[in-house]
């Protein structure tokens, strides 16, 4: 119980820092292309996390306001490999990325127009849906 207690404890440490080390890196990236050390509330972005596990996503339904945001996704399905697929309800694919045992992460900012969005894997039946509201 208590080596389950400490892989939990760890998982959640992991993802955190993930999450940080993702805000950060998109902060830095955007204070270099502004050239400004002064940055309004409005500015910061937020990051929605996604985690694809043996049952599927996590969670299964998004929904934000329009604007841009850190779509960070993580692999901890214990497959090899993954293929992980954004597109509109269209069809029209706007992302295609792949994890591996080594790159179980992926991150990107997204500016997303208003509307619906699917993210899937090619190793889970799930999805996740994606709203964004106008």
């Amino acid at each position: 119980m208590l080596r389950k207690r400490s892989k939990q404890v760890c998982a959640f440490t992991i993802a955190a820092l993930l999450i940080l080390s993702a805000v950060f890196v998109v902060w830095a990236m955007d204070q270099a292309s502004s050239g400004s050390a002064i940055q309004s509330d409005a500015d910061k972005l937020e990051v929605e996390l996604v985690t694809l596990r043996a049952s599927g996503f996590e969670p299964l339904e998004i929904r934000r306001p329009k604007g841009s945001f850190v779509l960070l996704l993580e692999d901890r399905s214990g497959k090899d490999a993954a293929a992980f697929t954004l597109r509109d309800v269209r069809g029209q694919h706007l992302r295609n990325v792949n994890t591996s045992r080594t790159k179980f992460e992926w991150h990107d900012v997204l500016n997303l127009q208003p509307g619906d969005y699917l993210l899937t894997s090619n190793s889970s039946d799930s999805a996740c849906h994606i709203t964004i509201l106008p």
